[in-house]
């Protein structure tokens, strides 16, 4: 949403202590929050790379045989757990998989 040229995002405000541009701004009766740009854009470049990470660990799991549909399900499910997922799967559940021909 943009509001008076800024890019604005509806947010919840509990006596958060804020410093720089980052502070929550009040416009009628919704708070919003102001994002600096160059914040927004590392946030994404950080979280770009785990997120691809992630979408091919569940990719993976799926092109797996682990037996039993059960434990294919329980792997997809762990590789999607955010940030962690694909690193228990790459450590544990890749190797417990076989490739499926095709």
């Amino acid at each position: 949403m943009r509001i008076m040229g800024l890019h604005v995002m509806p947010c919840i405000v509990f006596n958060v202590k804020t410093s720089g541009d980052a502070a929550p701004h009040k416009i009628g009766n919704q708070f919003y929050m102001v994002e600096d740009l160059k914040t927004s854009i590392t946030f994404v470049m950080l979280c770009l790379p785990i997120i691809m990470i992630s979408f091919w660990a569940i990719f993976d799991a799926s092109q797996r045989e682990f037996g039993t549909m059960g434990k294919k399900a329980a792997w997809i499910l762990i590789a999607a757990v955010p940030f962690v997922g694909f690193i228990v799967y790459l450590i544990f559940g890749r190797w417990r998989g076989k490739k499926m021909p095709g």
